[in-house]
């Protein structure tokens, strides 16, 4: 990802209280398509323990996140909703390193990604599809060696179109 340097971008940095690492994510918007740019990285000292990354990603899509719908598409995760009042809309999360590890279930339920992040400390089960209803999705987010991955959210009027935008700007 090479943004334009005078694009507006937003930045979150975390760190550990009692493990030693600090988390920035960096957003921005891609000014040629409806997409979210994130850049990721990840950094601990040499003598800590192995870091992993996840994703967790609620679409609540068209205002909302009662009617939505998903799915993982290879490395993708896949999302829309076809009834709200915006009409059909549709969302696509991908990543440089590739998303792995993908799961899509419902928000609080046992296949929630973030109730298995917070039990196992992975993505837990694997479900291929979920919805109608409030869907999460997660997953494995591979890093390079330098700590970083880059994502992308893209925004569309279906699925595969979606996919392409989120494709095209990353």
């Amino acid at each position: 990802t090479h943004p334009d340097p005078r694009s507006e971008q937003y930045a979150i940095t975390c760190q550990g209280r009692r493990h030693p690492y600090q988390l920035k994510a960096t957003y921005l918007s891609d000014p040629l398509r409806p997409t979210v740019l994130i850049h990721i990285r990840l950094a601990a000292p040499a003598h800590a323990a192995p870091l992993s990354l996840y994703v967790r990603y609620d679409a609540a899509l068209n205002g909302n996140g009662t009617n939505d719908s998903g799915q993982v598409a290879g490395s993708a995760l896949v999302a829309h909703d076809d009834q709200g009042h915006y009409g059909p809309v549709a969302s696509a999360l991908i990543a440089n390193p590739a998303l792995a590890g993908a799961t899509t279930g419902y928000a609080g339920a046992g296949d929630d990604a973030a109730v298995s992040f917070r039990t196992r400390f992975t993505a837990g089960p694997r479900y291929m599809q979920a919805g109608p209803g409030n869907i999460v999705q997660g997953a494995y987010v591979p890093l390079r060696a330098n700590g970083e991955a880059d994502l992308a959210l893209g925004f569309g009027g279906a699925e595969t179109a979606a996919l392409s935008t989120a494709r095209a700007s990353l």
